[in-house]
């Protein structure tokens, strides 16, 4: 089980794990692709300081959580979020493109980030998702066909 981790960076006025690129619920109120949160107004959350725990206030944005992240990984600026996840034995991070397809910028940074350590695994999910691990049976636990190490 992944541990809450303590935010190190604002989330300034990006909102967007708030948009419709994650699925949830808050209020009832649904949010998914092409539908963001129904809170979700000009200057962000319309409810922030009365949010619901879950999914609001346990979603961790890992850019806010890990200064190791590049700061143009910012979801409001390269258009993915980046979020930790655990499957079986591997903790990876999970990025979700937020607007548009991962840029090859980000691919870059993941297979570069994968090859730093063989813990380092990277799902980028899409039309076609990407794996990036130094482990070959990454890829292969997460389903993808787009594999590199």
């Amino acid at each position: 089980m992944i541990q809450a981790k303590t935010l190190t960076r604002s989330c300034g006025s990006c909102t967007k794990c708030c948009e419709g690129w994650l699925t949830g619920e808050a209020y009832g109120f649904e949010f998914h692709a092409n539908k963001p949160c129904a809170f979700l107004g000009v200057n962000g959350c319309n409810i922030y300081v009365n949010r619901p725990y879950s999914p609001c206030k346990t979603f961790q944005c890992e850019w806010t959580l890990d200064h190791s992240l590049p700061e143009w990984l910012q979801p409001s600026r390269s258009k993915v979020i980046a979020s930790q996840r655990t499957i079986g034995d591997y903790t990876f991070l999970m990025i979700v493109p937020a607007g548009a397809p991962a840029s090859k910028r980000v691919h870059e940074w993941a297979e570069a980030y994968s090859k730093q350590d063989i813990k380092n695994h990277v799902l980028i999910v899409g039309d076609v998702s990407q794996a990036y691990s130094l482990d070959p049976k990454f890829g292969y636990v997460m389903g993808v066909k787009e594999y590199r190490v």
